[in-house]
C-alpha cells in the first residue's frame, strides 16, 4: 500500500515528470497486484444478488468502502444520491428484442 500511496502523492505533487519515472511506478503497481486476492474480491462482490437501492446494495458498498479503508485508504465514504429505478417484476418480465430489417426477432431478453 505504501509504493500506491507515493504514486498518488508524487502525482499530485507533479513529480512524475518522465515516461521513465511514469514506466517504474507501473511496474511497482503491476508487481502488488495479486490476482488471488482479486478473484477473491470479485468473488464476493458477486456471491449474491445486490440490486442498486436496496439493503443488500448498500450493504455490498459498506463492505467495499470497509475493504479499501482496512487495505489503507484513509478515508472512503459512500455518497447517498436520488435516482429513479426500475426494478424487475417476475410477474410481468420485461421483454427487449432486437430485430432485423424484416422485422424477423433475433435476440429476446427477459
Amino acid at each position: 500500500m505504501a509504493t500506491i500511496r507515493q504514486l498518488l502523492i508524487a502525482t499530485l505533487c507533479g513529480l512524475l515528470g518522465g515516461v521513465l519515472a511514469q514506466t517504474d511506478w507501473a511496474a511497482q503497481l503491476r508487481g502488488e497486484m495479486n490476482s488471488t486476492r482479486i478473484e477473491e474480491f470479485l468473488r464476493i462482490l458477486t456471491e449474491k444478488p445486490h440490486l442498486a437501492g436496496t439493503q443488500d446494495g448498500y450493504d455490498l458498498a459498506e463492505y467495499v468502502r470497509q475493504t479499501w479503508v482496512d487495505q489503507g485508504l484513509d478515508s472512503a465514504h459512500i455518497a447517498p444520491y436520488d435516482v429513479l429505478l426500475s426494478y424487475p417484476d417476475p410477474d410481468r418480465p420485461s421483454f427487449v428484442a432486437l430485430l432485423d430489417e424484416y422485422v424477423n426477432i433475433f435476440l429476446v431478453v427477459l
